[in-house]
């Protein structure tokens, strides 16, 4: 953040994909420490928080927009079926239900996310020895490796949207 322009574009252009072409410019600069942010409520008086709204990770795997993607989801179909019942769509037995089906898969993901960043992003000689030998066996531990991607896509049978 405290390099000039230039010494900005010269340090962040091997990191950038030649197919993007040169890096000629940069715009004003800020940043964030991403870190995991989890709202106590999704709901209140006829009002639904979704995705960044109601929470943030570290961009681990894209999780946040999986779970924003989730959350509109359980949202439309509990509107969908409200409206077809013709019910309130506002109703707070709707929103308390749409907070509870999204509030603990929602957790579980962001304590996952923030548990990978910590430990990959972390340089302590016996945890990447620990790091190592979870991917080589998580490797050869195929329906364990397969599960955690179905989950993290959204897909597995267990998961609140089946």
């Amino acid at each position: 953040m405290s390099l000039d322009d230039a010494a900005f574009i010269e340090t962040m252009a091997p990191r950038i994909s030649l197919q993007l072409g040169r890096v000629l410019s940069v715009s004003l600069r800020s940043g964030y420490t991403p870190r995991r942010q989890h709202s106590k409520a999704y709901q209140a008086h006829r009002l639904a928080l979704v995705g960044d709204a109601a929470h943030a990770t570290h961009p681990v795997g894209g999780q946040g927009f999986n779970m924003g993607v989730r959350d509109v989801a359980v949202l439309a179909a509990l509107l969908t079926n409200a409206q077809v019942m013709g019910t309130d769509p506002g109703h707070a037995d709707l929103l308390r239900q749409y907070q509870k089906q999204r509030q603990t898969d929602n957790a579980t993901v962001l304590f996952g996310t923030d548990l990978a960043n910590r430990l990959f992003s972390n340089g302590w000689l016996p945890l990447q020895w620990i790091r190592r030998l979870g991917l080589v066996g998580l490797e050869h531990i195929a329906p364990l490796k397969r599960e955690l991607g179905r989950y993290g896509m959204g897909l597995a049978v267990n998961h609140p949207l089946h």
